[in-house]
């Protein structure tokens, strides 16, 4: 918590820290290229934020990581947000002038809700 002051004094709920093997429940490497990988790591943690983190390695602009309780059967996503105030993810790169494409999807169907962000 001390790592991030957006979270000093409100209500927050850890989706998943990477610090237990049962979060990669919640991930999905759609992979499209040979070189892509996702697993736990602690040489790439932050030691702010804990002793391992997600690492995902890709080597093309289409291979991707998918987040959700499709594949989930001991940890799952939150499915209402409406009391919360934030939503943070961190995101670090040792690559300079990565480019990264975060979409959040709520919903099935017609009913689904999007946001998306490129960074």
């Amino acid at each position: 918590m001390n790592a991030y002051p957006e979270l000093t004094g409100g209500r927050f709920a850890v989706i998943a820290d990477f610090e237990n093997q049962a979060h990669m429940e919640l991930v999905e490497l759609i992979r499209t290229s040979d070189k892509a990988s996702c697993d736990l790591s602690s040489k790439h943690a932050r030691a702010a934020t804990g002793r391992t983190g997600l690492r995902f390695v890709t080597a093309s602009a289409d291979d991707t990581i998918v987040i959700s309780n499709r594949n989930a059967n001991r940890w799952y996503l939150k499915r209402d947000w409406h009391e919360f105030d934030l939503f943070m993810l961190a995101i670090e790169s040792p690559v300079a002038n990565l480019s990264l494409e975060l979409s959040i999807i709520s919903g099935t169907g017609d009913s689904s809700q999007s946001a998306t962000s490129s960074i």
